[in-house]
C-alpha cells in the first residue's frame, strides 16, 4: 500500500493556509496592493511546488523507482549537520551586530531566512557533489 500521509499533511496545511489568506484579504482593507501580492505569490508558489512535488511522486511510484536514494539522503545529513553549525555562526554575529538593526524582528527574519538560505546552499553543494566528505 502507498504511503501518502505526508501529502495529505501537508495539503492539508496548504488549504489551512489558503484559508486563512482569504479571511486575512477580506478583512484587510485591499488599499496595501503590495501585501496583497506578495501574500498572493507566496500561495501561489506554494500551490505549484505542492502540485509538482504529487506529481513526481506519482512518476517515481508508477516507474517503481525508489523516492529517494541513499546519496541523496546522505546529501541531505551532510548539509544539515554543516548548515547547522554555519547558523550558529551565523546567529553569533546576527547578535554581535545587533545594534545595528533598529526592528528586531527584522533581525528575527534575517537569522530565520539566513538559516534556510544556508541550508538550501549546502543542500544544493552536496547534491551536487559527487564526493561527500567523510
Amino acid at each position: 500500500m502507498k504511503n501518502y500521509s505526508k501529502e495529505i499533511a501537508i495539503g492539508v496545511l496548504l488549504a489551512l493556509s489558503i484559508i486563512g489568506a482569504t479571511f486575512w484579504f477580506v478583512s484587510h482593507e485591499s488599499d496595501n496592493i503590495l501585501q496583497i501580492a506578495i501574500a498572493s505569490l507566496t500561495i501561489a508558489l506554494a500551490v505549484g511546488a505542492f502540485i509538482r512535488h504529487l506529481a513526481k511522486k506519482k512518476r517515481t511510484l508508477d516507474s517503481g523507482e525508489p523516492e529517494a536514494d541513499e546519496f541523496t539522503n546522505m546529501a541531505k545529513l551532510h548539509a544539515g549537520s554543516k548548515a547547522f553549525l554555519y547558523s550558529m555562526w551565523f546567529w553569533f554575529l546576527i547578535f554581535i551586530f545587533n545594534n545595528h538593526f533598529s526592528n528586531r524582528e527584522e533581525l528575527l527574519g534575517i537569522g530565520i531566512l539566513g538559516s534556510g538560505a544556508i541550508y538550501g546552499i549546502l543542500y544544493v553543494y552536496y547534491k551536487n557533489n559527487p564526493k561527500l566528505d567523510e
